[in-house]
C-alpha cells in the first residue's frame, strides 16, 4: 500500500532515487510558498494523492488595489479550466494567498485537477493535473482508484463488494474449517499443512517477499517463529496443547 506510514515512505524515497515520484512538485507554481496542498485542508477533505505534495503558489498584487476575486470566481475560472463538479475549494492563507479548486473526480483519476486562482485579478496562477503526473504517480492514483471500488462504475463497486464479502466468509469458515481438521482432544493443535514451508522453496521465498514488503508482517512472522522455537517446544505442556510435537 503506497499510502502506509512505513512502506510507502520506502517507495517514494526510492522513486525518487530514480528519477520519478508517486506524486510531483507543482511546476506551474514558481513562488515560494508555505506549505504543501494537503498541509492546506483538514483532513475531511479529499486532495488528490498525486497532487498532494504539490507546493502551493502565491498571488501577485502587481497592478492592484486589493483583492477583487473571491469563492464565486475561483470556481468560475476553474469550471472554465473543466475542473468537474463537486470542487474544494481551499481559500487564500495570508495577504499573498491564492484560491485552489480541487477536483477530486471521484469516479475517474484521470480528471484529477487543480486550479491555483489569484486572489487580486482572479486568473490563474497555475494547474496541476493528472496529465502532469510523473508516471508511477499516475498508476499509483488509478490503484487507489481501482482499490476502493472508485473507477470502472459498478465493476470495480461490485468487484470490491464481492471481495469484502470473501473476507468476512474467510474469517467464518476459517476457524470452522481448523476446529473440524485438528485432532481430538489436542488443545490448540494445528491441522498438518499440506503445504510445509520447509518442503516448498516458493512458498517461502513468497513468505519472505511478503515480509520484506510489507515489514510489521515479517516482524510478526519472525515473532511467532522465536516463540514457537524457544519457548513453546521447550515446554512439554506447551508443546501438547499446540501440538508441536
Amino acid at each position: 500500500m503506497p499510502w502506509t506510514g512505513f512502506w510507502g515512505a520506502q517507495v517514494q524515497e526510492l522513486a525518487t532515487n530514480q528519477g520519478t515520484s508517486m506524486w510531483s512538485l507543482d511546476h506551474g507554481a514558481e513562488s515560494n510558498p508555505a506549505s504543501t496542498l494537503d498541509e492546506s485542508l483538514p483532513h475531511s477533505h479529499a486532495v488528490p494523492w498525486g497532487s498532494g505534495k504539490t507546493e502551493v503558489p502565491t498571488s501577485d498584487d502587481q497592478g492592484h488595489q486589493g483583492a477583487v476575486a473571491n469563492v464565486d470566481t475561483a470556481i468560475e475560472v476553474a469550471a472554465g479550466e473543466g475542473l468537474r463538479h463537486p470542487m474544494t475549494v481551499a481559500l487564500p492563507d495570508g495577504d499573498d494567498g491564492v484560491y485552489s479548486a480541487i477536483g477530486y473526480a471521484f469516479d475517474a483519476p484521470s480528471d484529477e485537477q487543480t486550479v491555483h486562482v489569484d486572489r487580486f485579478g482572479g486568473e490563474v496562477v497555475s494547474t496541476y493535473g493528472y496529465d502532469d503526473y510523473p508516471l508511477l504517480a499516475k498508476v499509483v492514483a488509478q490503484g487507489i482508484g481501482l482499490h476502493e471500488g472508485r473507477s470502472l462504475g459498478l465493476v470495480t463497486f461490485w468487484a470490491s463488494a464481492l471481495m469484502c464479502a470473501v473476507i468476512i466468509a474467510s474469517c467464518v469458515t476459517g476457524p470452522l474449517m481448523w476446529w473440524r481438521r485438528r485432532r481430538r482432544g489436542a488443545g490448540l493443535d494445528a491441522p498438518r499443512g499440506r503445504m510445509p514451508v520447509a518442503g516448498s522453496p516458493w512458498l517461502l521465498a513468497g513468505l519472505v517477499v511478503l515480509g520484506v514488503l510489507l515489514p510489521f508482517f515479517g516482524v510478526t512472522l519472525l515473532a511467532v517463529l522465536v516463540f514457537d522455537q524457544l519457548v513453546v517446544r521447550r515446554v512439554p505442556a506447551l508443546t501438547r496443547w499446540f501440538g508441536a510435537q
